[in-house]
């Protein structure tokens, strides 16, 4: 009979995949990424510069709508982008 080591031991060794198959996974996640970020380079930038433009830094209590404004167009953001648990 097997001990409990020697079971979860064999498991890992049936379900791992070997290094380079590790490695080309990551390549073709790393790729699309890229790809991605690229494709999407310039809607990145102007979305940033949109959020850029609310004056959001602020102590003073006359920018306090401003400073509401800058939180809610990131939550929608990240909403948009499929966060749950945004508040």
């Amino acid at each position: 009979m097997l001990s409990a080591v020697q079971v979860e031991r064999s498991l890992q060794r049936r379900f791992e995949r070997p290094v380079e198959m590790k490695v080309e996974m990551k390549m073709k996640t790393t790729d699309a990424a890229v790809g991605y970020a690229k494709e999407n380079g310039e809607r990145f930038v102007e979305e940033l510069k949109a959020l850029l433009r609310i004056p959001s830094i602020s102590t003073d209590p006359e920018r306090a709508a401003d400073v509401r404004h800058a939180a809610e167009f990131v939550a929608a953001e990240l909403r948009r982008t499929g966060m749950e648990n945004v508040r």
